[in-house]
């Protein structure tokens, strides 16, 4: 199951495998979920992620399957996905992990084996293509869940592995060691929140890419930290999650439009309220910029007053007359 905007108009749509069924991709309208038949093919599918292993701005898709081989489809941008890449080998994946950890600017994958090597990683060559480049020596266990993340700040990405036998095996990555070293990117710029009122309350914020040495603009994620109390003095406050890190976390967001800006939407939040925005880039080494400057948006009460109903007449029954 994986969440992810690969529609591209700011909210978060919903990818979820099947097994002995096709894969199922839920397009979000509004907060309604309709299941858009993009990916016709059955299988026995135990993962199913968003991952942009192009740059080109749109969030393409990996299935993963336990008694056959993996499969990648390419996102046109249209909302129509073509499958791209099959796996040689069959193996019995369950999860699966994005990210750069060879520091050339585009996603690679490691997945985790119910059988067989423990985990297998894949190099992303470009041109619709992977290649297997090593398997765990690991082979006498399940493994059940597989993350990338720089645990020692060297620079690259290391990945964790956790098994059936109650293990956890952490996996160095030396690739700084020879001076292969992730840079960090710039925060993003030109950030613009803006409020339509009722009846629509749609609260959006779009903004400029930062700069990435190792990725390109259109390769950048993003995290997003809405408050409203100032973040600046009391980060606690959040309207959505101030954490960041990997891609299979809500807060890691791909929203992309036109005119290099992106865009995330809110519905219906709070009015008669200050809210206090910032956002951070993330590369595909999910190395994380600084927070942007900080924007202050007011969002008014523009919700109409009730119609005013059950009002009766009413009659004094004294004679008296005002005075």
């Amino acid at each position: 199951m994986d969440w992810g905007d690969y529609d591209n108009d700011g909210d978060l749509d919903y990818l979820s495998g099947k097994w002995g069924a096709r894969a199922i991709l839920y397009r979000n309208d509004n907060g309604s979920f309709s299941d858009v038949q993009a990916l016709p093919d059955v299988g026995n599918y135990t993962s199913a992620t968003f991952a942009d292993y192009n740059n080109d701005g749109f969030l393409d898709i990996l299935l993963g399957v336990y008694d056959g081989i993996n499969k990648l489809y390419l996102n046109d941008g249209k909302g129509n996905f073509s499958q791209k890449w099959s796996s040689i080998e069959s193996s019995p994946t369950i999860t699966v992990a994005w990210g750069d950890y060879d520091n050339d600017g585009d996603l690679d994958f490691v997945i985790s084996n119910y059988s067989g090597p423990a985990a297998t990683l894949y190099r992303n060559n470009g041109s619709n293509n992977f290649t297997k480049v090593w398997d765990a020596e690991v082979s006498d266990i399940q493994s059940w869940n597989v993350n990338f993340g720089d645990y020692n700040n060297d620079g690259d990405l290391d990945f964790i592995l956790g098994g059936n036998d109650n293990s956890v095996r952490l996996y160095y990555n030396a690739e700084a060691q020879y001076n292969n070293i992730n840079s960090t990117p710039t925060p993003p710029g030109n950030i613009k929140p803006n409020y339509l009122p009722y009846p629509d309350r749609k609260f959006t914020v779009t903004w400029e890419p930062g700069y990435d040495t190792q990725t390109s603009s259109s390769g950048l994620y993003y995290t997003v930290r809405i408050a409203t109390i100032s973040n600046l003095l009391n980060p606690s406050s959040y309207y959505t999650s101030g954490v960041y890190g990997t891609p299979l976390f809500g807060a890691y967001l791909r929203p992309r439009t036109t005119d290099n800006m992106n865009k995330i939407l809110f519905d219906r939040p709070q009015e008669e309220t200050t809210y206090y925005v910032q956002i951070a880039g993330i590369d595909t080494g999910l190395r994380r910029s600084s927070w942007s400057v900080e924007k202050i948006y007011f969002i008014p009460d523009t919700v109409p007053p009730g119609k005013v109903t059950g009002v009766e007449g009413w009659q004094s029954t004294q004679s008296n007359a005002v005075k």
